[in-house]
């Protein structure tokens, strides 16, 4: 929400020796016009980066709310302001403050709740975030609680919450469940991490009961294959439940994602659900089959929607899959040429337009297309996006027999390492390096929020029938796997099956 709460009409003020508080007498006006006389030199970077500005910047707006002649509709719009400017302040005390005096005032106003959360996570309050979550959900109209609690923001809630704080974590999971978070516009498996949390808390207390009670409601193949393979949940899912579970999964998913998209054919999520789902089993005939037909100009498919793009990725994907990666490289090129400020999510395909060039054989392209991308989008990406293009250049240059490049994109990896291990291995795996690849998958699998994907790398999936590249970099992964010091964290964390899938989304190549 970054400063939309400004857009309220002119009064954007800058910095002096006000403090942030409001005046115990009304200001004059002198003070009222140095409060408004920089409007158009705020600078919005520095409020982030330095409190004692974000402090006066406060201060300011403590001024112009007690001056006369301000307008109601201005006046509504600096409250929201003044809570944001307190919390980058670190005044967090003044910012709940203020953040509760607008929930009094409107009740029902998302925006007031949207301001509040982000006060309390700046604070790191994370009991009081629960507490909102709980009141927003309670007072909000079907409209604004769909806003307020998008998937997005719930996954941005929940991920700010440390792991430590289970309690926090728990609650606004419990409260979005029994609220039917995320309603029937997401497919039944979207709320299957919140009952991860759920059981997870209920285990750590020693409610077994409750944790059983929730993973008997997990839809979706990820969270059981989770359940299945993690000792953390051994009281819930027997040796002989545990494939079973797995497949149980699969059919229910299958039904769930064909009938949600049989009642609404043309909705492009649906299609997306649909399509990644049957890759994620090995389907690629069937993805290919349901996706091809509207593949015409992949320029009009992407703009049936803003994450319709990705049903160019499962297609592109699919194709690879059933040896035809050249026709894949075809498909995705017309998305690396489009506009990325006109739809960031093209930044996604972006990055994976790389590695299906390298997948393809097309390493020096992969590797020019790579240089493009740091040099004109980066800016557009997160580390963990980042990472997957620096991986793909290296596995691109090594190919090339270009060490020093290798090497040099290697470099440009480390500081960001822990952002993707996922990528950081393929790197590693490419240059042949497993003794350094080992330590980055061992931190994966200690680290409280990678575990469970990591422990799912490590499971045996079906051997992929085509894919030079990605076989070989499963070959590597696999004499990674089988290091006595891998092994051993394995079987101390989790369980390996033999399971009925390929590796494409859940292992790791």
């Amino acid at each position: 929400m970054r400063w939309e709460v400004f857009a309220v009409g002119a009064l954007m003020l800058l910095a002096g020796p006000a403090e942030a508080q409001p005046p115990a007498v009304p200001p004059s006006a002198e003070q009222i016009g140095a409060a408004q006389q920089a409007l158009a030199t705020l600078d919005e970077d520095r409020i982030e980066s330095d409190q004692a500005y974000a402090g006066a910047i406060a201060g300011h707006l403590y001024v112009v709310l007690a001056a006369p002649g301000v307008s109601e509709a201005q006046r509504a719009g600096l409250r929201y302001a003044l809570v944001v400017i307190l919390a980058q302040a670190g005044r967090h005390d003044r910012a709940q403050e203020a953040a509760e005096a607008l929930l009094r005032e409107q009740p029902g106003d998302r925006r007031a709740y949207d301001v509040a959360l982000l006060a309390a996570q700046r604070a790191e309050r994370w009991p009081r975030v629960a507490v909102l979550v709980e009141r927003g959900l309670a007072a909000l109209s079907p409209e604004d609680e769909a806003e307020l609690f998008s998937p997005a923001k719930v996954s941005g809630h929940l991920r700010a919450v440390p792991e430590a704080d289970g309690e926090s974590r728990a609650r606004i999971a419990e409260a979005l469940l029994a609220a039917g978070w995320p309603a029937e516009t997401e497919p039944p498996s979207a709320a299957d991490w919140l009952r991860l949390i759920l059981i997870d808390r209920a285990l750590e207390v020693g409610e077994t009961g409750t944790a059983r009670r929730f993973a008997g409601q997990v839809q979706g193949l990820g969270a059981a294959l989770q359940l299945a393979t993690s000792r953390r949940y051994d009281a819930l899912v027997s040796d002989a439940d545990r494939l079973a579970s797995v497949r149980s999964a699969i059919e229910r998913e299958d039904r769930s994602t064909a009938a949600r998209l049989a009642a609404d054919p043309e909705d492009s999520l649906r299609l997306i659900d649909r399509a990644t789902f049957l890759r994620s089993i090995g389907r690629d005939q069937a993805v290919l089959d349901l996706l091809l037909p509207v593949m015409s100009d992949v320029r009009i498919v992407a703009g049936r929607h803003e994450r319709a793009l990705w049903l160019v990725n499962e297609a592109a994907y699919s194709l690879i899959a059933t040896g035809a990666a050249g026709e894949a490289v075809e498909l995705m090129r017309p998305l690396f040429t489009m506009d990325l400020d006109a739809n960031p999510e093209l930044v996604n395909t972006s990055i994976n337009f790389v590695g299906i060039l390298w997948q393809a054989g097309q390493a020096e392209e992969a590797l020019q297309r790579a240089e493009s991308f740091m040099t004109d989008g980066a800016q557009h990406a997160s580390d963990y996006g980042r990472m997957w293009i620096s991986a793909n250049a290296v596995c691109a240059a090594t190919d090339l027999r270009r060490s020093a490049d290798a090497e040099a994109w290697l470099q440009r990896m480390s500081a960001i390492a822990d952002s993707n291990r996922s990528a950081m291995l393929q790197a590693l795996l490419c240059r042949g390096d497993l003794d350094s690849a080992e330590p980055v998958l061992l931190r994966a699998l200690e680290d409280e929020r990678n575990r469970g994907s990591a422990i799912l790398w490590l499971q045996d999936y079906q051997p992929p029938a085509h894919g030079v590249a990605a076989q070989r970099l499963r070959e590597a992964f696999l004499r990674l796997r089988a290091r006595p010091a891998v092994e051993a964290a394995l079987a101390r964390l989790g369980h390996r099956l033999s399971l009925p899938i390929p590796a494409v989304i859940y292992g790791w190549y």
